[in-house]
């Protein structure tokens, strides 16, 4: 049979599984993601800061406790059988413990709830004075958080609980540094946030040691319910030392900072514009998008101080349909008061160093300010504060020449250059390639892709000269749609009426279309008109195209990476790559790059009036392409060799001791989703993650658990479940994968029999017989 590899994370604290799957991942991917290094140490600083916001909870003699609550049933979690609870009380943080009766054996302790009253025993068994709920049903904790909420139902009353103190534990997430300091970092702030509860009765802690339970090897928090650990500052120091003496796992020699000193800093906008100041690394105020973008170039958050353009808090801003922001914004702080407009008093006490907006500049100036603060009616108090206010122009910009914008100003205003985006850059010119690619059989077969957002009365068809991503498709080839915009403002979108009662409306005729691109800043909007049976069906839009479900998401609001340009491209091709041509679209003739009318813009070619499209130009598309291979040494770095691996075969030991190894250099992969987003934050990429099971990384209510979505490639891998549990078998024998690796719960060491999640699929006979090695972690 297959070795079926079982990562272990019953029991073992969260740092422990992580650095076990960085082990795999350098033992078994490319050469180490070499930036890895500096996730690490970030995570030790934010491991220290834990650990003194535990001391003060200790000292005051808090505790807290973590549960998942249901209409009669309140399921508390037992610290020493969960990754991230053993993380925290490693840190020191005072962790309540329970009486698993779980009959599946640990974790969860069942204790009833009135919903008729709200009472649950679980106040007097358990006081507390801050709660951690499941992250898994956000909506639904919240909902009970908020008595005005009109989904509220349980009605639990608690006094932790009815005074707010409450925060999400993200049980099912992946395994990587990033992830551990965004999760360490949002518990920090409710934690700093919370006050000893008067009504909690003091209770006496225990040693680290135990006094009783369950005695794992993997934890030294062996107590009985209702008990809490000592802090022990000997203890969480080390913990967090120890760590930090790990980070070796991929250093490199990085290069040093062009155009700038330990004197000032200074960079050059993509306007011509030259900025510069004294001090080393300024600190940044900076629109959401612009954050984001810098946040992956290797600019942290002691630099990113504040953001506006939308509340990151917030997971329907956050994400637009799959695509996710992943930026610490929980280490920055929101100065909107609105939409708009801005709390200059926050600005004033943030005092950054430089404010960089975003903005849409057509023709090569931003003067008068067109950045999106303009929106806010406060410019001439924003000027007043004397902060260099900078634009990063993105209109008739192609996306991926705004990403090598801010890579430029990323390197020169921050850290030592992030190494590991040369990877990233070489990754999206070969998505680059595959999309020309289809382009051209889209061209050949006389496709188009027209681009709009739709309201009850009016469509919003929009002009691929005006917006980043379209120009970046136009570049690649792909056949776009041309409109002639009417809107007010200046360009960018054409109304044209929709007649919600009929669902017809003039752009079927004016702009015959095979494919549409649709707003992905309302998803939710968009996909309730693609489907008629939708209860949020109601503007009734019917085009063939349209019918046919020839749709594909539109990020018109999204953040400026490399890798989020290789996600908008997979999701794209992938969906034109289904499309055929619509019978009862015409045919129309193609045009010159050069176009045939419209604006003169300096910064793009594609000057068609409405109704026109490009023709298919290889040699520009292969050459738009190399191109931008040949910028990609903005951080290259001479990286160190893969330990334990040869060209002749790769090798790993699990965490459970067992040593995994196989012919060839990059074994091709099936894995958990948690495993598969964390091999994909350590530089294991879809050459070799070829599938996933354990959930649907399309549906973002699986993708995301608050604001912690899930940011691998996934739309670069095949989903193998049928069901919540069950996988096809077919498919995975089509994937042929060298190996497949699960996450299991092994409390005591063992996970033989097999533990692993794929355990619940009833498949597990068939899946031996595949003969794939199947791994737990």
């Amino acid at each position: 049979g297959i070795p079926m590899v079982q990562i272990n994370v019953g029991g073992v604290g969260y740092i422990e599984v992580v650095e076990t799957i960085q082990q795999i991942a350098t033992n078994i991917g490319d050469i180490p993601d070499v930036d890895v290094e500096a996730h690490c140490h970030a995570l030790q600083e934010e491991m220290v800061l834990m650990s003194n916001q535990a001391k003060r909870m200790a000292n005051e003699g808090m505790r807290v406790t973590t549960a998942s609550f249901s209409a009669s049933t309140i399921y508390a979690a037992e610290p020493k059988d969960d990754a991230i609870l053993i993380m925290l009380e490693e840190l020191g943080v005072p962790m309540t413990h329970v009486n698993p009766n779980d009959p599946r054996g640990g974790y969860w302790e069942y204790i009833s709830l009135d919903a008729s009253t709200g009472i649950s025993p679980i106040s007097s068994m358990y006081p507390t004075d801050v709660w951690l709920y499941d992250a898994r049903s956000e909506h639904r904790h919240l909902a009970e958080a908020d008595p005005t909420s009109p989904d509220h139902s349980y009605n639990f009353t608690d006094p932790a609980w009815d005074a707010g103190q409450i925060a999400p534990w993200p049980i099912d997430t992946a395994w990587t540094y990033e992830r551990a300091i965004a999760i360490l970092t949002t518990l920090r702030k409710s934690f700093a946030d919370a006050v000893r509860i008067p009504a909690v009765p003091d209770t006496t802690c225990v040693s680290a040691s135990g006094d009783t339970g369950r005695d794992y090897s993997v934890t030294k928090f062996n107590h009985s319910g209702g008990k809490w650990t000592c802090f022990d500052e000997v203890s969480t120091a080390k913990f967090a030392s120890d760590h930090g003496a790990s980070c070796d796992v991929a250093s490199a020699n990085r290069p040093g900072r062009p155009q700038q000193s330990m004197e000032g800093w200074q960079f050059t906008d993509n306007l011509g514009n030259t900025w510069s100041g004294s001090g080393n690394k300024p600190k940044i105020l900076c629109h959401v998008d612009i954050c984001e973008s810098l946040w992956h170039m290797g600019v942290r958050t002691d630099q990113l101080v504040g953001y506006f353009g939308g509340d990151m808090s917030d997971v329907t801003q956050r994400c637009h349909g799959t695509l996710c922001m992943t930026a610490n914004f929980n280490g920055m702080t929101n100065v909107n008061t609105a939409r708009y407009t801005v709390d200059l008093g926050t600005i004033v006490t943030l005092n950054p160093d430089i404010i960089i907006d975003q903005a849409y500049c057509y023709w090569g100036t931003c003067d008068p300010y067109k950045g999106l603060l303009s929106y806010s009616g406060q410019m001439d108090d924003l000027k007043a504060l004397g902060i260099p206010m900078v634009q990063i122009n993105v209109g008739g910009v192609g996306y991926i020449e705004v990403v090598e914008t801010i890579q430029q100003i990323a390197t020169n205003i921050g850290d030592i250059p992030d190494v590991d985006v040369e990877a990233h850059c070489h990754a999206l010119q070969e998505e680059m390639v595959l999309m020309s690619n289809q382009a051209k059989r889209m061209a050949n077969e006389g496709m188009r892709v027209t681009t709009a957002s739709f309201s009850a009365s009016t469509i919003y068809a929009a002009e691929p000269k005006d917006d980043a991503i379209l120009i970046m498709l136009e570049e690649l080839g792909v056949p776009m749609t041309h409109v002639n915009p009417n809107d007010p403002r200046g360009g960018y979108w054409e109304y044209i009426s929709l007649d919600a009662s009929t669902g017809i409306s003039p752009i079927s005729s004016m702009y015959p279309t095979d494919v549409w691109l649709y707003d992905a800043r309302s998803e939710h909007r968009h996909l309730a008109e693609a489907d008629p049976t939708s209860p949020d069906h109601s503007y009734n839009f019917t085009d063939p195209a349209w019918d046919a479900g020839q749709i594909a998401p539109w990020p018109i609001d999204t953040a400026w990476t490399y890798e989020r340009a290789i996600a908008i491209l997979t999701t794209l091709r992938k969906s034109f790559a289904d499309a055929v041509r619509i019978p009862a679209v015409p045919d129309t003739t193609c045009v010159s790059a050069s176009g045939d009318t419209g604006r003169d813009y300096s910064v793009t070619k594609f000057n068609h009036s409405g109704g026109k499209w490009t023709c298919f130009d290889e040699v520009s598309t292969a050459k738009f392409a190399s191109d931008h291979g040949a910028s990609c040494d903005v951080a290259s770095a001479n990286r160190p060799g893969r330990p334990q691996q040869s060209m002749e075969g790769w090798q790993f030991t699990d965490n459970l001791g067992n040593t995994w190894s196989g012919s060839g250099n990059k074994p091709k992969i099936l894995c958990h989703v948690d495993i598969c987003e964390s091999l994909w934050h350590m530089g294991v990429r879809t050459d070799q993650l070829v599938g996933y099971f354990g959930g649907d990384m399309s549906d973002v209510t699986q993708r995301c658990h608050g604001t912690l979505c899930m940011t691998a490639n996934f739309n670069g891998m095949t989903n193998v479940n049928t069901a919540r549990y069950t996988v096809d078998l077919g498919t995975i024998v089509t994937l042929n994968p060298d190996i497949i690796i699960d996450q299991a719960y092994c409390y005591w060491g063992t996970c033989d029999p097999y533990k692993g999640l794929l355990s619940y699929s009833g498949q597990m006979d068939d899946l031996k017989a595949l003969g794939i090695p199947m791994v737990q972690i």
